[in-house]
């Protein structure tokens, strides 16, 4: 009896050994683990011990227009992210003052040189060919995708050895850096101008460009006007291509003995560069500021410079935008139907015109020209926030043709929109405008 007793005290003894010693071990496991990951993540210990490239990433938005939240992150900024061992990264737009959720999103990677990782938005915030990304500074930007996708809530990028630094984007970024590269080759142009419209609420100019004859007084005017909702940057690439024709293309010598320009390029300049979304800005954005008082201004500064400036001259004003990432109106060159016949039918006339004679890449439907008033989201409910700037400018004296373009940020039926075609399309504007003035004002 006495030797059974102590056989099981034996027992137990060793059993608990056992397990003391197996514990013992996975700690000493842990802990081995947690040195091999200290030494990839800081450099600790034999370079040639340690696998390459697994260093954590960063993310940020220190740049101008950078806009992204990064989830599930112990970081407390709302510029820079450390990811830590995870090849999946959620993400979302940063709303800042948006009345509702809107799609804008901006952020640049380093240190992911020779990886892969996935990104994952909790919404469809990706347009039909994927992000934008650029991988020398912004200077160029490449689609992931050669082909429209169905699937708009996450992405996958691999990193290649040499991309210390890139540059993701809903659409390829357009902020004033690019505005000021481009207009610098125009310099020493006798045809342009460039003056100060105001100074915005943060201190920034807002500038607004002229291109007229120098030398004599112009028969007609037109304003183009761009970025009233900060984040629609496509639209942005489509003003340099009119700019350029205006200013460069001998068959427009037309327009420069004849028509004054005035362009605002950024409306809403304090979005741009702080990488606002800017639609539906709370307590309304740029665009909703055109009835009473503005209280913008920018919106205010331009309702009065066009006032002094036209003297009974204007003829057009176009007003240019992107619309909603995807969906049946979205993706398709088109323009905005007003609820009154005169105006709709001027408008009528201008794009029939466009549709015949463009000759760049990106072609129109006839079946989807204008979204006629009363259909998707023109309707009267749109217009119970304010009042737009085409609405405001069509009832300046003299004016014949007031217009707001939507150009696509990626898709346009089925077509890649890129910076080069969407400047291409700024050509076709300008084209029209002066086919336009010299048949209405005969």
């Amino acid at each position: 009896m006495k030797q059974k007793q102590l056989f099981i005290v034996l027992t137990a003894i060793l059993m608990v050994c056992m397990s003391l010693h197996a514990k013992g071990h996975r700690e000493m496991m842990v802990r081995e683990r947690e040195m091999i990951v200290k030494e990839e993540v800081c450099g600790f210990g034999n370079p040639a011990d340690r696998i390459e490239n697994t260093q954590n990433i960063h993310i940020d938005t220190d740049f101008f227009g950078g806009n992204i939240i990064v989830e599930r992150t112990s970081s407390t900024s709302t510029q820079y992210y450390e990811i830590f061992f995870n090849d999946t990264i959620s993400i979302r737009p940063d709303l800042r003052d948006t009345e509702g959720d809107w799609f804008y999103w901006c952020f640049r990677v380093s240190g992911a040189a020779d990886q892969t990782f996935h990104f994952e938005f909790p919404g469809k915030y990706l347009g039909s060919f994927g992000p934008a990304y650029s991988n020398d500074n912004g200077k160029t930007w490449h689609w992931l995708y050669n082909k429209v996708q169905k699937k708009l809530n996450d992405f996958s990028f691999t990193f290649g050895e040499d991309d210390h630094e890139v540059y993701f984007c809903i659409a390829p970024l357009y902020t004033q850096a690019d505005f000021d590269r481009f207009i610098s080759q125009y310099e020493s142009n006798p045809y342009i101008s460039k003056h100060s419209l105001t100074i915005s609420e943060k201190g920034r100019n807002v500038e607004e460009i002229h291109i007229s004859h120098p030398q004599k007084r112009p028969k007609y005017k037109a304003v183009i006007t761009c970025r009233h909702h900060a984040c629609e940057m496509t639209a942005s690439y489509a003003l340099e291509g009119l700019i350029s024709a205006v200013l460069d293309e001998p068959d427009y010598e037309w327009l420069r003995q004849n028509v004054d320009f005035l362009i605002v390029p950024f409306v809403d300049k304090d979005g741009v560069e702080e990488g606002d979304q800017g639609k539906n800005r709370r307590p309304h954005d740029h665009n909703r500021d055109y009835s009473g008082e503005s209280i913008y201004k920018s919106t205010k500064a331009l309702r009065e410079r066009i006032l002094q400036w036209s003297d009974g001259k204007l003829k057009v004003a176009l007003d240019m935008h992107c619309p909603v990432l995807s969906g049946r109106w979205h993706e398709n060159i088109h323009f905005v139907g007003f609820n009154e016949k005169k105006p709709d039918n001027e408008q009528q006339k201008y794009v029939n015109i466009l549709y015949k004679r463009q000759k760049g890449e990106l072609r129109m439907n006839p079946e989807n020209f204008i979204l006629a008033y009363g259909t998707d989201w023109n309707v009267p409910s749109t217009w119970s926030n304010g009042n737009f700037f085409r609405e405001w400018v069509s009832t300046v004296e003299g004016i014949s043709l007031a217009t707001s373009l939507e150009l696509p940020y990626a898709n346009n039926e089925g077509q890649m929109v890129t910076p080069q075609n969407a400047r291409l399309f700024g050509k076709d504007l300008a084209d029209t405008i002066q086919f336009y003035m010299q048949e209405s004002m005969k």
